[in-house]
């Protein structure tokens, strides 16, 4: 299972000197924004939590989000060395980035794509409106205490700074490289989805054709009737489809660059000492320009199809009792009565990643 959220965006600016949040310099400045995508991982071996930082030079919204369950989901995979049988994923109650249309297109492509792998089922799991905040919130809340107090001009150095902060979190982070026109979808053909506003469970999945079936709460007794939307015929025809790639640029990048020019200047008047921080703010002219290579440069949609397929054919290994542990709160999403359920039972009933 992968649990998916966003933090503040406005947390986690580069570059943060803390004591002069408060200047003129930093209150009227135009520093490189830095969101925090957070995803917490159940059922697997050798990933737990992970930190995915995105900046402004994307739309924020569906197209974000699906290529960011893309290259996490993508990355899970590689670190596991197999594909699970079912893909389940957590989000908020979201209709402007996940509970659309356009994830469930993205679902029923990814089961077509994958049409010859054991992965036959990918489900999307909703909280209510004015949820309790479950355990990625209470992650996010540790993240935000962990740079509380520090200084760091870099994302290297801020990402840096939470997994020192938080020992006691198996932390893996990556940036989203790239953003897929997913919207660009119309021209698969596939059935349009509506009224998706009371339901909190979708279940896709692939029997001899692609499937759904929904119901209005997780913790619901029965599922809707499974809907056909794809025949078996039709999966090869959208399994050739391919999104195209967003460039990535920054809106008004000139204001950016002309702020780091009075920032360089402040830490030739300041103790911050400029020669100390010379490859800092290269990087974060780079970052501005759209040229640094760590933060562009990733898996193309053929190279993780390519992974994906591959994995395919791998067998997992066998799961301790203990490494697919559940928070109770995540339980309860799926199943009435889970607090009584155990954490390998739960396992093999829902097969996660």
């Amino acid at each position: 299972m992968l649990k998916i959220d966003k933090m503040d965006q406005n947390a986690a600016n580069v570059p943060t000197i803390w004591s002069q949040l408060a200047s003129t310099l930093f209150k009227e400045g135009d520093r490189v924004q830095v969101s925090l995508q957070g995803m917490i991982a159940y059922g697997t071996q050798h990933t737990k939590y992970h930190i995915r930082t995105v900046f402004e030079d994307c739309k924020h919204g569906s197209e974000m989000q699906l290529s960011t369950i893309t290259q996490n989901f993508h990355e899970v995979a590689l670190k596991e060395k197999h594909l699970p049988e079912e893909l389940i994923i957590g989000t908020d109650n979201t209709p402007k980035e996940t509970k659309n249309k356009y994830f469930c297109w993205w679902a029923m492509w990814l089961l077509c794509v994958l049409a010859d792998t054991p992965l036959w089922s990918i489900g999307l799991v909703c909280l209510l409106v004015g949820h309790t905040h479950d355990e990625i919130d209470r992650f996010f809340s540790r993240v935000k205490v962990a740079l509380a107090g520090k200084d760091y001009f870099t994302v290297a150095q801020m990402l840096a700074m939470v997994i020192k902060g938080l020992p006691g979190f198996d932390i893996n982070a990556s940036h989203l490289t790239r953003v897929w026109a997913w919207k660009d979808m119309t021209t698969a053909k596939l059935p349009e989805m509506k009224q998706l506003q009371r339901i909190h469970g979708l279940n896709f999945f692939r029997s001899n054709g692609i499937w759904v079936k929904w119901k209005q709460y997780m913790t619901s007794e029965a599922w809707s009737n499974p809907v056909l939307l794809i025949s078996q015929e039709e999966i090869p025809r959208v399994a050739m489809w391919r999104p195209m790639v967003h460039n990535k640029r920054f809106n008004e990048a000139d204001k950016k660059l002309a702020w780091l020019n009075k920032f360089e200047m402040a830490l030739v008047d300041a103790t911050w000492c400029k020669d100390k921080h010379i490859d800092d703010l290269t990087e974060l002219r780079d970052i501005v320009n759209s040229t640094a290579d760590a933060y562009n440069i990733g898996s193309d949609i053929e190279e993780i199809i390519a992974d994906l397929k591959r994995l395919g054919g791998a067998l997992p290994t066998t799961v301790r009792d203990d490494d697919c542990s559940l928070a109770s709160d995540q339980i309860v999403q799926l199943f009435p009565g889970a607090l009584c359920l155990k954490s390998q039972t739960l396992f093999e009933l829902i097969c996660l990643l």
